[in-house]
């Protein structure tokens, strides 16, 4: 009686133990897909500017460690783009913001991060990169999207500002001072690039 009662007992260990796992499996799939949505911006589908903070800090922290190559860091922001908006409406505003995206996610590399840190500003963490090949970067996708078929046959320029991690600066210092440099762009004329100081 005591065998049957034990080997009863143990059968009813194992399924609870199999239920357990079912369960776990079915949590850990729907933690990923949060994390994904924390970090992902629904319109264009790159990193938002929580994933862009995240990377850039870890990134940060790997210069420091091992005393790795540096990073540069690209802001960008479609020239004019209001008047997209008003001229056309704002689901042709959201393709043409998608269409930006697609031409982002073409240039970068697997191990860079793109990010939409709002509007029509997007910013691109560009790993082991010195600004001189950023600067080839921001040239390269300035005049992809010149050449772009967007919707409604709109031409586009995009007003860029760069800057390279200098060992001692935060992520938010270094995004402050990229901003700024992508300010003067916009006051000097736009469709151009300026380097942070």
């Amino acid at each position: 009686m005591l065998g049957i009662a034990y080997g009863s007992w143990i059968n009813l260990l194992k399924n609870h133990n199999n239920e357990l796992r079912e369960l776990v499996g079915m949590l850990e799939v729907k933690a990923h897909g949060y994390e994904k949505l924390a970090y992902t911006d629904m319109l264009t589908e790159l990193g938002n500017r929580r994933l862009l903070y995240k990377e850039m800090s870890a990134e940060i922290e790997r210069i420091n460690r091992y005393s790795s190559p540096t990073f540069s860091l690209v802001v960008i922001d479609i020239d004019h783009f209001k008047k997209v908006n008003d001229q056309h409406g704002h689901l042709v505003g959201d393709d043409t913001l998608k269409c930006f995206s697609t031409i982002l996610r073409g240039m970068i590399r697997p191990s860079d991060c793109a990010a939409r840190w709002g509007g029509e500003e997007f910013a691109i963490m560009l790993r082991n990169t010195p600004l001189a090949e950023a600067i080839k970067f921001a040239e390269r996708m300035q005049t992809l999207v010149k050449e772009y078929p967007f919707p409604h046959k709109m031409h586009l320029t995009i007003s860029v500002g760069l800057g390279e991690y200098d060992g001692s600066e935060t992520e938010i210092s270094l995004f402050h001072r990229v901003d700024r440099a992508l300010m003067r762009a916009k006051q000097n004329g736009r469709d151009q690039l300026a380097t942070a100081e």
